[in-house]
């Protein structure tokens, strides 16, 4: 019989497996499914799928019909008719790959290009940030683990042969903390405690970015577009230099911002591309300012809210204000916008931002010449961020939000193309969670998303492991420092450790290679974050 010392250093045991395979997690994604023995030992209930499709040889009635009489089926529908409206026709859709996090192996992109095409994107939006292989005075902008130029060259064929478009992101006022953070350009920043934005006053500033752009712009000599950035600039205005100039007369934050902005859009349209900047700095902005700008005309605006119902962070005095730019774009999400360090998409989350965009779009988009959609799907916060959730795991949610968009509802026959493209088991949960409703896929990457499911049903057990009365009266972390406790209770509280450990043991092998087939060896070895893994 095991004694309470062997139950306690079990228990550690666990943690040390959890937090092991949750490294595997945060590191990565993945490419096939192969099916596991883990399966088998994860204990997570999976809902039936309901049988809530319109047969052959029914009505729209009959089926309706058989749903109300099917448990569970009337909530669905009634989740189905509250977002069911008429799409607005989008010439551009572009889904965004945020490489500062987790960049997928070059070969990823030969299975996922094709994939997006089919669900209904146009083009991609980039941002490479230090995935680029920047070279030369550059050349320590780029990660050891950057894109080589052969590898880039790939990427943007795979992308040509697919006809999706490229539009290279390069940031180029704020969130250039993969720049500052580095000795050779710290004198750049705005704060010197802060590496979040340059300073806009300094002429080596503008000289960055521009070689920057002219590097990025060199290597992708057929786009059409390049995203120039220039959200969330926090620090604008409180260096010693830019304080001096606004005490020039007519000089503010908005016209700091402004002439920066306008002198690296020069600079693009002058390279025969066009400018797409955020929106954000101008929100605030009085309108007789952007009025005024002489910029307005040169630069595409992408307008961004990820929330359910953007009109918390749009009204119609920023739509008037924004109505004198030549192109509009607006940027919803389909991940990495519920939380710094979720696992898995809330995809009912994202469909509710993006019906919220659609009515949006249906109201005012007379007043400015809509280009398109970019969906955007975060993998870090910023550049210092933990990984939120793996692009593959987010499939799913990229694929219901992108049909959502074209089709305006989410209906059953939406639902069975879904799940046949992805090649899953049953069709999306979008109304539910993924981690209870569990789904196995044939998709890009399908494996991560199995192993990130399980991971939350383990960390889910675990979780209830530790709330038992048991363990918090008898193995807090006074009695396991001291190895002291009652042995009856320690066996009550471990109960099912030794199925948690097998399942943990299996999860971490299975994971293991589900992310190397996605991800290289620097992202499968970030183990930085591992140490945070039991906040979940």
């Amino acid at each position: 019989m095991p004694t309470p010392k062997t139950r306690v250093w079990k228990l550690l045991i666990l943690c040390g497996a959890i937090g092991s395979l949750f490294f595997f997690y945060r590191a990565t994604n993945s490419l096939s499914v192969q099916l596991s023995p883990v399966i088998k030992q994860v204990s997570i209930v999976s809902q039936p799928s309901p049988k809530a499709g319109q047969m052959p040889g029914q009505t729209l009635e009959d089926s309706r019909s058989a749903l109300a009489t099917t448990p569970g089926i009337s909530r669905i529908e009634r989740l189905q008719d509250k977002i069911r409206l008429t799409p607005v026709p989008l010439k551009q859709v572009l889904v965004h790959f945020d490489l500062k996090g987790a960049p997928p192996r070059a070969d990823f992109y030969d299975a996922a290009f094709p994939l997006l095409r089919k669900l209904g994107a146009t083009g991609v939006l980039m941002e490479y940030e230090d995935m680029f292989p920047y070279w030369g005075a550059l050349k320590a902008l780029s990660a050891k683990n950057a894109y080589n130029r052969s590898e880039l060259a790939h990427i943007l064929s795979v992308a040509h042969k697919n006809k999706l478009k490229v539009v290279p992101l390069v940031q180029t006022f704020g969130h250039l903390e993969f720049a500052l953070k580095l000795h050779e350009f710290i004198e750049l920043r705005e704060l010197s405690d802060s590496p979040q934005a340059l300073c806009p006053s300094l002429n080596s500033s503008l000289g960055l970015v521009k070689a920057m752009l002219d590097q990025v712009l060199g290597l992708h000599p057929e786009t059409e577009y390049v995203h120039i950035g220039c959200d969330e600039v926090y620090s604008l205005g409180r260096c010693p230099r830019c304080e001096e100039r606004l005490q020039l007369p007519g000089t503010s934050r908005d016209t700091l911002f402004l002439d920066h902005v306008e002198s690296v859009a020069q600079h693009v349209v002058r390279a025969g591309v066009r400018p797409i900047m955020w929106d954000d700095m101008l929100r605030g902005m009085e309108p007789d300012s952007v009025r005024r700008w002489n910029a307005s005309q040169l630069v595409d605006l992408m307008v961004w809210s990820y929330t359910p119902n953007i009109s918390k962070d749009l009204d119609a005095k920023i739509w008037d204000k924004y109505s004198q730019f030549g192109g509009v774009w607006v940027a919803s999400a389909f991940k990495g916008a519920t939380g710094a360090k979720q696992l898995l998409p809330d995809i009912g989350y994202h469909l509710k931002n993006h019906h919220s965009w659609l009515r949006a779009l249906e109201d005012h988009r007379q007043s400015w010449p809509l280009r398109g959609i970019a969906l955007t799907g975060w993998q870090r916060y910023d550049h210092f961020a933990t990984l939120c959730e793996l692009f593959p795991a987010s499939i799913p949610s990229l694929a219901a939000n992108l049909v959502y968009l074209q089709r305006g509802r989410l209906d059953t026959p939406e639902l069975h193309s879904i799940k046949a493209l992805l090649g899953c088991n049953r069709p999306i949960p979008v109304f539910g969670h993924m981690d209870t409703h569990f789904l196995f896929c044939r998709f890009p990457g399908a494996k991560v998303l199995t192993g990130v499911q399980q991971l939350t049903g383990l960390l889910r057990q675990k979780q209830i492991m530790e709330k038992n009365s048991n363990y918090v009266g008898w193995l807090d972390s006074y009695n396991i420092r001291h190895l002291f406790g009652s042995p009856d209770h320690v066996r009550d509280a471990t109960r099912n450790l030794s199925e948690l450990l097998g399942t943990a043991n299996h999860l971490q092998r299975f994971l293991g290679d589900a992310l190397s087939e996605v991800y290289d060896s620097y992202t499968v070895a970030e183990l930085d974050w591992a140490s945070s893994w039991s906040q979940y």
